[in-house]
Order: structure tokens, then C-alpha cells, then sequence
């Protein structure tokens, strides 16, 4: 996989979460009605994943490289 489809895919499934999250009753306060939120919550689940994917760990170096 390239960078570009890793990321688009990996969005896709940050979308999921969050629409299984909606639809479930262990998060009340994440609802159809939330539109903030759920914008708010899908800008920093992205921004995590963009982050998770740009990083390495050197266990022999014991270092964490992100790029």
C-alpha cells in the first residue's frame, strides 16, 4: 500500500468508528444531533491516525522516530 491509500483507508475506518459509535448506547453524548462533536471527534481521531502512520519504533535504538 502507498501512503496515500493507507491514509484514505484508515480514514475510512476513523468514519466507521465514529458511526458505530452514534448508533450504540455506550456513548449517549455521541448522537445523530452531536454535529460538533462528531467533527471535533473525526479531527483528532485523523490526527492521531496521520500521526500513528508516520511513526517508527528502533528497538534497538530504543527510539521512537516520527516523521
Amino acid at each position: 500500500m502507498t501512503e496515500f491509500t493507507t491514509i484514505l483507508a484508515a480514514s475510512a475506518l476513523v468514519s466507521m468508528l465514529i458511526q458505530v459509535l452514534k448508533n450504540s448506547s455506550w456513548f449517549p453524548w455521541i448522537n445523530q444531533e452531536s454535529g460538533r462533536l462528531n467533527r471535533c471527534l473525526a479531527g483528532f481521531l485523523t490526527l492521531l491516525v496521520s500521526v500513528a502512520l508516520h511513526m517508527t519504533w528502533d528497538p534497538a535504538e530504543h527510539s521512537l522516530l516520527i516523521e
